[in-house]
This record gives C-alpha cells, structure tokens and sequence, in this order.
C-alpha cells in the first residue's frame, strides 16, 4: 500500500509478502495466520497483526521462507 504522502505501511506489505509465500492464508477477502482470523481485508488484518503483537513473528516467518536468514536478533 503506498499512500499520498509518499509512505509505503510496513504492516500491510509484510501482510501481503507473507500471503505469497503462504505464511499469511486468504480466503477470499479473510486473513489469517495459524488457522487464526486476522482480519478482512488487508488493512483490518494488518492491525490486528500489529494489536496481537504478530508482526515481527510473520516478518521473520516470511523471511525464512524466502531464504533469508535473520542475523538481527
């Protein structure tokens, strides 16, 4: 999601790469993560992410599945 103001929301686009590598499931307009609903659409996911404290766990969930290793922690 880029906005107007120039800003891209970190939450969403780490929602919608880990929907690509199958970290993050959707069913139709739902999201969830571990057989958890998140959300509909990927805004309302994205907060519930971010609410729940699921962000960095999705993060480096998606980024192993990419290949990537984290070396931050």
């Amino acid at each position: 999601f880029l906005y107007a103001l120039g800003g891209i929301d970190y939450a969403v686009h780490t929602l919608q790469v880990a929907s690509e590598y199958g970290i993050i499931t959707r069913a139709g307009s739902w999201f969830s993560y571990k057989g958890e609903k998140l959300g509909q659409g990927a805004s309302k996911a994205a907060v519930a992410m971010l609410e729940n404290g699921l962000l960095d766990e999705v993060r480096d969930a998606t980024l192993l599945a990419a290949g990537i290793q984290c070396q931050y922690k």
